[in-house]
């Protein structure tokens, strides 16, 4: 998913839109000049992107339609790049639990809006049937093309697919930041990356390179004829070193400052925990953050890791500027309600055509509905009282599971709880975000802050330097305010370096809902299914969706400076509590006068039968007293495990029913506003359900937590992943101000940690109504209400627009998955897996793929000549730039079942035309690890590097 924004934010015509430069095709070659070392291939980006052009059925025609335009969109990105060296595809793998959250905000979003499409996107996870087949089509592909076509014949080939633990891009970049940190490597290699997630623009700048560019398709309103353009980094690096430097102030130094902007922003959005609040890409107030940091007097970041003295200095003055708009915006609030023009029907039926649960109000608007005449609304379907373990009971199980999904309750409330106004706004927005009260929580925003500089050190390692652990994640739906970070002293940032990915299936369980336990294998799906599952929990019924309307560098080689850190976010507090207060301001204003209504809009919003609500009476904070027009039946959940099929089948239709009722809060006056002189307390009581007068350091534990995820963070975009264990624990971010008190946080990540297998994560991610996709006796532990996990899978949940539009960009009130719970949960199906789904859920290495013309052809085919050397998967050999150009690594022989032996007959996976004698050999491959602590990343540009031509 990347930075919310950000793609379009840099190319805005007031930014950089000098970056992109179009590519032309020719029909042979492209018509470019710059010869292209290495092609990287983000696999999803390319699967994702041709799934929405086939409707076709039945499912198995679609899938093999996909695969082979998944080759055709290969050879024409092939054919513009040209790659003399290298072509690498990475098939996104288990993601780290500080990722698993947003996988499961995916899921379970995606079968509330699910449409009738023919091909399934829950199919592309790792561990299901098709991530297989796709991986050994690619194998065959790429021998079809070595052995056939004398561009791809010169070239070695590396396929890393789905049973490879790591998000697809960070595969990639790992591959490349490895290979630069030995000493043989030609530093001029130049790459290109083909993806339009924004991660990699990100990622790029970490590799401190002009030899890179980024491949995407142009985002046209064309959709018959897609092009591509590249993106530039060499100009773009340009551009951001002319932005960020500030003469006279301190040594400078252009590539920790392009450092410190990567870190900035993943303050403004990333996908392991929440943004800062008013603070992202859609506000347009990133020049505000880089003012800040231009006023710095160091580094934010050092080697991936954080500075936290410049970091609190930063948010402080951030904190300042929140206070700032959060004033401004309720100003101009109140202003506007004191003279509000006609309500216009065209802006009625616009919201309306998008299908989102809207709201019209007859009254006048004020804090959440007290009062709220609902024009119609779905019965809630009572889940069935025993586990279905027939197939009949199974797909009424998926019915009940359908139906709730429908029910998912989201806030996108334009004026909702998220939105904090007044003087208390710290407090409400911990009270209504968090359920905290700051006052008997003073500590809470604090412990947030932590959690979150934690975060930052993952995510910083992860972008510089590699997963720094597969089990972190940021334990919160949301980030502190940025004055939480101020009283954020020593955060212990230890992860978990041992920590390992979970297998494909074990990712597929932990990310999807009980709807696609058809996914998982059979005895695994009661795990998700069965109500006496011990991690039922962790699939709810029902979910909300929340909208959720420098003094230094920050970073140094991908490391967090933790003293600069907390300059920078003081700054970013003081600008957060002028926002609130300018926005406090506006709302008291707006009041005074109320829209004129017409009846018309409201009957064209009932014909289209979308769930609505109109208010009779003057709405305010939380509807008390609601009158349905309709409303449906709850049905209850069951109370034992389904045993069979049938009872199975009931649960599944309870779900089904249950995802009906999924809340929405989009009142346009909701709680998310921020503003008047209690926003603080404002947030924290309507966000965390915190009263910061008995929990006065709430906000400072959610700062702490903070600074841990910037740590993860930092770590996992420079270094790679620090643990595959951590997450962010909270839904929404603390503000600037809250790192004020911050004094030292432990960042300690469990390096041994390891990642999730497929079928785990599938459970983990998956809502119950997807309960089919799990292995058959898994499905129990997301539908049976005795599941030991159940809690993991609510019937409903809320979706907090927090101030947003889209409901993709609110926070979506899930709860969080327990790695251990999980998997002690799964010790009692494991054993009923079949032998494919284990092969499915296992682990893998890269393979690596070269043809007999290729120079170290011999010596890799010894590895098959009965293996005198006993080169194995934990004695591998070590192949240097020596042996085969520009490359290092660990390779050992191909014992998989797909293994294809020298003069073997292929065919072409598309054409089917064969070939008698196969000529491409294939080995296992392991790309070398980073020496020491990760502190030899090569900043230094050589001349080569700063002659390129960046127009």
């Amino acid at each position: 998913m990347g930075i919310p924004g950000l793609s379009s934010w840099l190319t805005k015509p007031e930014n950089y839109p000098d970056i992109i430069i179009p590519c032309e095709e020719d029909g042979q070659s492209a018509s470019h000049s710059v010869k292209f070392d290495n092609l990287y291939l983000d696999m999803n980006e390319i699967i994702y992107l041709l799934i929405g052009s086939h409707s076709s059925s039945p499912i198995q025609k679609e899938e093999n339609e996909i695969i082979q335009s998944v080759f055709i969109s290969i050879d024409r990105i092939f054919s513009i790049v040209r790659p003399q060296k290298l072509l690498y595809m990475a098939l996104d793998g288990v993601a780290p639990m500080a990722k698993m959250n947003d996988l499961r905000k995916g899921r379970f979003l995606h079968f509330k809006k699910q449409e009738n499409k023919c091909f399934d996107t829950n199919l592309i996870k790792p561990g299901t049937p098709f991530m297989s087949k796709l991986s050994n089509c690619l194998q065959d592909y790429i021998r079809y093309r070595m052995n056939t076509d004398p561009a791809w014949r010169s070239i070695k080939v590396i396929l890393s697919n789905a049973n490879v633990p790591g998000e697809g891009e960070h595969k990639i970049m790992d591959y490349i930041r490895q290979q630069r940190a030995e000493q043989d490597h030609d530093l001029n290699t130049y790459h290109v990356v083909y993806s339009a997630d924004s991660d990699v623009i990100l990622l790029a700048l970490t590799i401190h390179t002009n030899y890179f560019r980024i491949l995407r398709i142009s985002p046209s309103n064309d959709t018959e004829l897609q092009r591509y353009e590249f993106i530039n980094l060499a100009k773009l690096r340009t551009n951001l070193e002319n932005d960020l430097k500030v003469p006279d102030i301190f040594q400078w130094n252009p590539e920790r400052a392009i450092d410190d902007w990567v870190f900035l922003c993943f303050l403004a959005g990333n996908d392991f925990f929440p943004n800062l609040p008013l603070i992202e890409f859609y506000r347009k107030n990133m020049n505000f953050l880089r003012d800040i940091y231009k006023e710095s007097s160091g580094y934010l970041t050092e080697n991936g890791q954080l500075n936290m003295n410049q970091l609190k200095k930063f948010l402080t003055r951030v904190a300042e500027k929140q206070v700032e708009i959060f004033e401004k915006e309720d100003q101009g609030h109140n202003q506007a309600n004191n003279n509000q023009p006609a309500f216009s029907i065209d802006s009625v039926k616009h919201q309306l055509s998008r299908g989102n649960p809207s709201t019209i109000y007859l009254g006048p608007p004020r804090m959440n509905p007290q009062r709220a005449v609902p024009i119609s609304k779905k019965e809630t379907v009572k889940p069935s009282s025993t586990v279905p373990q027939n197939s009949r009971q199974r797909d009424q199980r998926y019915g009940e599971i359908e139906q709730e999904s429908s029910e998912i309750s989201i806030n996108n409330d334009s004026n909702d709880s998220a939105r904090l106004r007044g003087k208390s706004w710290h407090k409400k927005y911990y009270r209504e975000k968090f359920n905290i009260d700051l006052s008997a929580s003073k500590e809470f925003p604090t412990e947030v802050a932590q959690d979150y500089v934690r975060g930052l050190h993952w995510i910083l390692q992860y972008y510089f330097k590699g997963v720094p652990s597969w089990d972190w994640y940021y334990p919160h739906h949301y980030a502190p305010f940025a004055c939480d970070f101020s009283n954020v002293k020593d955060v212990s940032v230890v992860f978990n370096k041992t920590s390992k990915p979970l297998k494909p299936l074990e990712q597929l369980m932990a990310i999807f809902p009980p709807q696609y336990a058809n996914y998982l294998p059979k005895q695994w799906q009661q795990l998700i299914l069965d109500k006496e599952s011990p991690i039922i929990d962790f699939y709810p019924p029902d979910f909300k969706i929340d909208l959720n309307e420098s003094s230094g560098y920050l970073t140094e080689n991908g490391q967090l400076n933790m003293n600069h850190l907390k300059k920078f976010l003081t700054r970013v507090a003081e600008k957060q509590v002028e926002i609130f207060e300018k926005e406090d301001q506006g709302h008291n204003q707006a009041n005074n006068n109320q829209p004129a209504f017409s009846i018309d809009s409201v009957k064209d919003q009932l014909s289209r039968g979308n769930p609505s609500t109109i208010y009779l009476g003057p709405p305010r904070m939380n509807p008390q007293r609601a009158v349905p027009i309709s409303k449906k039946e709850a049905v209850k959940p069951s109370s034992t495990v389904p045993q069979n099929s049938r009872q199975r089948d009931q649960r599944y239709g309870e779900i089904e029913q249950e995802s009906s009722e999924i809340s929405i809060n989009n009142d346009s006056n909701d709680s998310a506003r921020l503003g008047g002189k209690s926003w603080h307390k404002k947030y924290y009581r309507e966000k965390f359900n915190i009263d910061l007068r008995a929990s006065k350091e709430f906000p400072t534990e959610v700062a702490q937590d903070y600074v841990r995820g910037l740590h993860w963070i930092l770590q996992y975009y420079f270094k790679g992943v620090p643990s595959w264990d951590w997450y962010y624990p909270h839904h929404y971010a603390p503000f600037a101000c809250d790192f004020s008190n911050l004094k030292d946080v432990s960042v300690v990540f469990n390096k041994t940690s390891k990642p999730l297998k497929p079928l785990e994560q599938l459970l983990a991610i998956f809502p119950p109504q997807y309960a089919k996709y799990l292995p058959k006796q898994w499905q129990q532990l997301i539908l049976d209400k005795e599941s030991p996990i159940i809690d993991f899978y609510p019937p409903d949940f809320k979706i907090d627009l927090n101030g947003k539009r889209e409901e993709s960009q609110g926070v979506t009130l899930l709860p969080f998955v327990n790695k251990e719970d999980l998997l002690r949960a799964l010790e009692s199906v494991y054993s009923t897996l079949t032998p494919e789904e284990e092969k499915r859920n296992r682990h893998g290495y890269d393979r690596l793929f070269i043809h007999t013309k290729n120079p170290c052809y011999k010596q890799f085919s010894t590895l098959y000549d009965n293996n005198e050397n006993q080169i194995t998967e934990t004695n591998p050999l070590h192949i240097s730039t020596k042996l085969i150009e520009d490359m290092t690594g660990k390779i050992w022989a191909d014992n998989d079942d797909t293994f294809v032996r020298i003069d073997a007959p292929i065919e072409d996976p598309i054409t089917k035309k064969k070939i008698k004698n196969n000529q491409v050999l294939s080995v296992n491959y392991r790309n070398l690890r980073f020496h020491g602590d990760f502190n030899d990343i090569k900043y230094c540009l050589n001349e080569g590097d700063q002659a390129i031509n960046t127009n």
